[in-house]
C-alpha cells in the first residue's frame, strides 16, 4: 500500500482531481442548470519523490444514472445496457487496458510477468523484475499439476500493474443498492422544518419510495452518541453549500431498538430485491428495507437485468474489475480504496463491499477476497444529485452518460437506449452509432489484442479467434471458477443475461 494511505487528505485530493478532470471535458452531454448526474472514476497512485509523496493519475471517468430495460437489450451486443456512472467508469477503464495492450512494453502503468504455475515465460516478460520465471521462449502452457488451473490462460505470461501503483475507485454518491441503505436522523437545526428523505438510488427512472414524505422527523434527544469524525463524514453539505443534512448512524443493522428519545428513518434505494432474496417489508421508518441482499436496478415499466452498483462493486472485490475477457491477459485488478461522496455511511458501505463476501473459500491462483479501504470525501460535485436537488425547486436527472479514458478517449451516450448521442430511429442500427463501451466494441478490442500478441510470436490459442463472446467468457477458466465460488457461497441469486444475448462475434 502506497504513501497515500497515511495521508488524511487523500480522499479529498483524489476527488478534487477527478472533478477537475471532469470539468475540463467539453460541455456536450453535461447536465444543464437544473439537471443532476453521478460521477465515478478509476484512478491510480504512483510513488513520487520521497517515500511520503505520491501522484494521482485519472485513468477513466463515467457519468450517468440510467439503464436499458430488459426488452430493449440487443442480441448484437451493440448497446450499453447499464449507464450508471460506476459501470461507465469501469467499462471505460477496460477500454484503457485494451489500449495499453497494443504497446505493452512501453506502458508506464503495466508490466508483464511469467506464469507462476507453469514456470514458463515469453519474450514480453520484464526480466528485470522476474528472476525465476523460466526460459524466454514462445510457449503455450497447459493446466498445471495439483489440479490448479494455469494462471496465464495458455499465453505463457500474465500482466499486472507495476510495483507501487495502486488502483482506486471514486463515486460522487453512494452506489445504489445495499451500500445506500442505512438508518438516518435529521439533526440539522437550520432545516428542522423542511426535512425529507431522498431515494438514494442513482437510477433516474424511479421516484422516491418514501410513503412518509410529508412527515417530519422530530429529533428530541439522541441516546446514540457519535464521534466528531463520523458526524462530519456523513454530513452534507460543505460550508459553501446549504441544503439537506443527513446523518447516518454507526450501526449497520436496520433492526435497531428505537428509543423513545428519537425517531429514526431509513435512507432508501430504488433498487429492488432480486427474486429469491429476502423481500423489503416496505413498512414505515426503520423497517422499510432489508439489508445485505442482492438487488437489481428498476426500469420505467420495463424491468432491467442490471444488478445494483453495490452488488457489482462487491463482486469486483472478488473477481477483480477486469472482467472475463481481460482475465486472459491480466491478474485480477483490485481496488486499494473506494472513495464515496454524498450519502456516505461507513457501516452500510462496509456491509455492502466487505461483510457480504467475507470467507469465500477455494479461489484459484491470484484471486482473493479484497477489502479495499472505504473512505469519505466531502468535496462537493456541483452537478451531483444532492447539490442540485437542494439548490433547484425542480430538478431532473440528466439523460446522458459521459465516458472518458486515458489518454484522450471521450464519448457521450444516451442512457436510456445505450447508443451514442445523436442516435435516432433512422440510424439506430448503424455501426457508427455504437458506443466504444458496448460489448461488441470491447470484443473487437480483445481480438485486436490477440492479433497483436500473435504478431509478436506469442503462444495465443488460434481457437480463440473462432469463438463468440459468450464462449470466450466461459473459457476464461480461473475467472469462471472464481465466479462459481462467489455464486455458490454468497451471491446465489445473481441475475445473469440469457446466453442468446451474447452469441455475437
Amino acid at each position: 500500500m502506497g504513501s497515500w494511505s497515511s495521508d488524511p487528505e487523500f480522499a479529498n485530493k483524489l476527488a478534487k482531481a477527478v472533478i477537475h478532470h471532469y470539468n475540463k471535458l467539453p460541455k456536450k452531454g453535461k447536465p444543464s442548470q437544473n439537471e443532476w448526474t453521478i460521477l465515478a472514476s478509476i484512478a491510480v497512485t504512483f510513488p513520487s519523490g520521497s517515500v511520503d509523496e505520491y501522484r494521482i493519475e485519472i485513468l477513466s471517468l463515467g457519468s450517468g444514472n440510467k439503464c436499458v430495460g430488459r426488452d430493449r437489450m440487443s442480441e448484437n451486443g451493440d448497446i450499453v445496457n447499464d449507464a450508471h456512472a460506476e459501470v461507465i467508469a469501469r467499462r471505460a477503464f477496460l477500454r484503457f487496458l485494451y489500449e495499453e495492450l497494443q504497446n505493452i512494453q512501453q506502458s508506464k502503468f503495466l508490466r508483464v510477468e511469467g506464469c507462476e504455475i507453469c514456470k514458463q515465460s515469453s519474450n514480453l516478460v520484464d526480466k528485470t523484475n522476474d528472476e525465476d520465471v523460466g526460459s524466454s521462449s514462445n510457449v503455450t502452457c497447459s493446466n498445471s499439476s495439483n489440479n490448479q488451473l494455469c494462471a496465464c490462460s495458455g499465453l505463457g505470461f500474465i500482466i499486472c500493474f507495476k510495483e507501487g501503483i495502486d488502483v482506486h475507485f471514486y463515486v460522487s454518491h453512494a452506489p445504489c443498492g445495499d451500500g445506500s441503505i442505512f438508518p438516518i436522523s435529521n439533526t440539522s437545526k437550520e432545516n428542522n422544518n423542511n426535512n425529507s428523505i431522498s431515494n438514494s438510488s442513482n437510477e433516474s427512472n424511479t421516484t422516491s419510495d418514501n410513503n412518509d414524505s410529508d412527515e417530519k422527523d422530530v429529533v428530541v434527544e439522541s441516546t446514540h452518541k457519535r464521534d466528531n469524525e463520523n458526524a462530519s463524514s456523513s454530513s452534507y453539505p460543505s460550508k459553501k453549500h446549504k441544503g439537506k443534512s443527513k446523518q447516518s448512524l454507526d450501526e449497520s443493522d436496520l433492526s435497531l431498538p428505537v428509543t423513545s428519545a428519537i425517531f429514526f428513518d431509513t435512507q432508501r434505494t430504488g433498487a429492488k430485491c432480486v427474486p429469491g432474496e429476502r423481500e423489503d417489508p416496505h413498512k414505515s421508518k426503520v423497517e422499510y428495507h432489508v439489508t445485505g441482499v442482492l438487488r437489481y436496478k428498476p426500469g420505467r415499466g420495463d424491468p432491467t437485468l442490471s444488478m445494483s452498483c453495490s452488488d457489482k462493486i462487491a463482486r469486483w472485490n472478488v473477481l477483480g474489475c477486469q472482467g472475463a475477457l481481460l482475465s486472459y491477459f491480466f491478474k485480477p485488478i483490485y481496488f486499494s480504496s473506494i472513495i464515496v461522496g454524498d450519502l456516505f455511511s461507513q457501516s452500510a458501505l462496509q456491509r455492502a463491499f466487505h461483510e457480504r463476501i467475507l470467507g469465500i473459500a477455494n479461489l484459484p491462483t491470484h484471486y482473493a477476497v479484497s477489502l479495499p479501504e472505504i473512505l469519505h470525501t466531502d468535496v462537493v460535485f456541483e452537478s451531483g444529485k444532492e447539490f442540485i436537488e437542494s439548490s433547484c425547486s425542480k430538478s431532473v436527472p440528466s439523460g446522458f452518460a459521459i465516458n472518458w479514458s486515458y489518454p484522450a478517449n471521450h464519448e457521450v451516450t444516451i442512457g436510456s437506449n445505450g447508443k451514442k448521442i445523436g442516435t435516432i430511429a433512422k440510424n439506430f442500427n448503424n455501426i457508427t452509432q455504437r458506443s466504444q463501451l458496448c460489448k461488441v466494441s470491447l470484443l473487437q478490442k480483445f481480438k485486436q489484442a490477440l492479433s497483436t500478441f500473435k504478431e509478436k510470436g506469442m503462444g495465443v490459442q488460434t481457437v480463440l479467434d473462432t469463438l463468440n463472446y459468450h464462449e470466450l467468457k466461459q473459457k476464461s477458466s480461473n475467472y469462471q471458477l472464481s465466479k462459481r465460488r462467489l455464486t455458490e457461497q454468497r451471491f446465489m441469486n445473481w441475475i445473469t443475461n440469457p446466453p442468446h444475448l451474447e452469441f455475437f462475434t
